[in-house]
């Protein structure tokens, strides 16, 4: 069961890391839209990429809330340290959609 928790974890971290690298390429890409006609593919395809990648960090996380609820040890570090990345990204994303927005 441990085991399990981990691998999810494990998948978190990725995704969160995976997101946070995302999200610095389009930004980066953002700013070179007007010169390079290319680049604007790039940024759709990092987008899409994004999207697949917050997904499975909340189809994840939802597993891992569901892992916490059925064990009834929430005072498991490694399932506060989940919970701590989950929201990490989701203030990641929050900041993106923003910037997204114009705000």
């Amino acid at each position: 069961n441990v085991r399990k928790i981990l691998a999810k974890y494990i998948n978190v971290k990725r995704a969160v890391d995976r997101l946070a690298s995302l999200c610095s390429d389009v930004e980066d890409l953002k700013g070179t839209i007007p010169k390079y006609k290319d680049d604007a593919e790039k940024v759709e395809t990092y987008l899409a990429e994004y999207e697949h990648y917050l997904a499975l960090l909340q189809r994840n996380f939802g597993y891992l809330r569901d892992d916490a609820k059925k064990m009834q040890r929430k005072e498991d570090r490694s399932l506060r340290k989940v919970i701590e990345e989950y929201y990490k990204a989701q203030k990641l994303f929050t900041q993106y959609l923003k910037a997204e927005a114009g705000e």
